[in-house]
């Protein structure tokens, strides 16, 4: 007997959703400097700790100095953001955030693609949501962290929050196209008949 396999994960709704992706990855460069300028200013670039390997006894360890130099000198400013996808979500959840990036990449399932429209649209009135493609290699690389898959940003970062609506444009519904507006009209014509004198009929004798 076959095995049924498990019906995959399926979202269908007449609404239509455009996240602008495309559109916002033509300035995306000028963005990202100023989105990573931004974030390590509040402690969020990570300091790479080198590699621990086994000493010989003799051999003596570092002084208290040396390793305390070793250690990140800020820590992230969560007030004025947060990095992550769960992260994100939770601020948009909490209404704390008012502007959030995702990666473009996590659009491409369609079922996760209508949940996150579906969740962004209902966010929109407190929280204006972006994606566009490249967020992860850009910012993962400038700030030293493994993957940044989205970001999203608070209250007390007013420039930031002016500076993406400056230059992006957030998730909305499309217009829906009403198909009676794009039809070709109906053009009436009147039968004129054949052009000319009528023969008169010959009366029978």
């Amino acid at each position: 007997m076959l095995k049924q396999k498990p019906a995959k994960p399926y979202l269908k709704s007449s609404l239509k959703f455009d996240w602008h992706a495309e559109q916002n990855t033509t300035n995306a460069e000028e963005v990202f400097e100023k989105l990573s300028s931004f974030l390590e200013s509040k402690g969020f670039k990570r300091t790479r700790l080198p590699r621990k390997r086994k000493l010989p006894e003799a051999e003596e360890l570092p002084s208290t100095s040396s390793q305390e130099a070793l250690k990140p000198q800020k820590l992230p400013q969560h007030e004025a953001a947060c990095v992550g996808l769960r992260s994100v979500l939770r601020g948009l959840e909490t209404q704390e955030l008012k502007a959030a990036i995702l990666d473009a990449s996590l659009l491409k399932p369609t079922a996760v693609c209508s949940a996150l429209s579906f969740f962004a649209h209902g966010c929109k009135k407190n929280c204006a949501i972006y994606a566009v493609d490249g967020l992860d290699s850009s910012l993962a690389k400038r700030l030293s962290m493994k993957t940044i898959s989205a970001v999203g940003f608070k209250a007390n970062s007013e420039d930031i929050i002016g500076f993406l609506k400056e230059k992006w444009t957030p998730v909305s519904l499309q217009e829906a196209v009403d198909p009676r507006r794009t039809a070709a009209p109906l053009e009436l014509s009147t039968p004129i008949g054949k052009i000319g004198k009528k023969k008169r009929k010959r009366s029978g004798k």
